[in-house]
Order: structure tokens, then sequence, then C-alpha cells
């Protein structure tokens, strides 16, 4: 896992690979304040898991998500938990956030809490 708070150009600390995009294609796990001076593009394969307690994309460009090369929700930035407080997800970014879809299923970008749990959580 990843936790950050550090300032300057930091997918590769993310776990990206830099370049002309910031390519996240593999899965990992972070947390904390992340800045990314190019586009961030996490591809078909890519995923970002969030841990507690939250995590802050600042991004100097476009977020695209594509279309998971697998079940509907096995790419993109996933903060579920179960039987906890969701993870907040906070995306700053100068150009556009795009989520890539087919109508069958699509990139997403998702923070919610399932299971029992007290109200008010």
């Amino acid at each position: 896992m990843v936790t950050n708070t550090f300032a300057a150009d930091e997918c590769a600390l993310l776990g990206g690979t830099p370049g002309v995009e910031c390519v996240v294609d593999t899965s990992i796990t972070a947390s904390g304040t992340f800045t990314i001076e190019e586009t961030l593009h996490i591809t078909s394969t890519g995923k970002i898991t969030v841990s507690a307690p939250s995590i802050t994309l600042n991004v100097d460009g476009d977020v695209i998500i594509d279309i998971p090369s697998g079940v509907q929700g096995s790419n993109g930035i996933n903060a579920n938990v179960n039987n906890a407080v969701s993870r907040p997800i906070t995306i700053n970014a100068s150009g556009d956030v795009v989520l890539l879809g087919n109508g069958a299923k699509g990139g997403r970008i998702t923070s919610s809490r399932t299971g029992n749990g007290d109200g008010g959580d």
C-alpha cells in the first residue's frame, strides 16, 4: 500500500508508469494526496483501491478510465468497504474526467459502504 503527502509529480509513487500520460495498468492500493503532472489514464486492467482514510488526486490534465477488460467494476477507482465508513475520493483535474463505456459496462469511480453497521456511519 502506498501512502503519500508529498508534492511534485508522483505518478510512479502512486503505482503508475509516467510518460506522456501517467498509466495505471495493474491493481494498486493507495491513500493520501498525489500530484500527477500529466493525464492520468487507468487502463482496462488498471485499478486503484483506496485504503483508509482517503485519496486525493490532483491531476494536471485529464483523468481517463477505460472500459474494464473483465467484469464490470474490475477497473477504475474503488473505495468500497464492508462494515466500515466509506473512503472519500477527491479528484481535482485541470481537464476532463472521462469514464469510457460501451452500454454494457464502463470505467467507474465508486465509494460505498456495504454490510451491517450503525446508522450515521
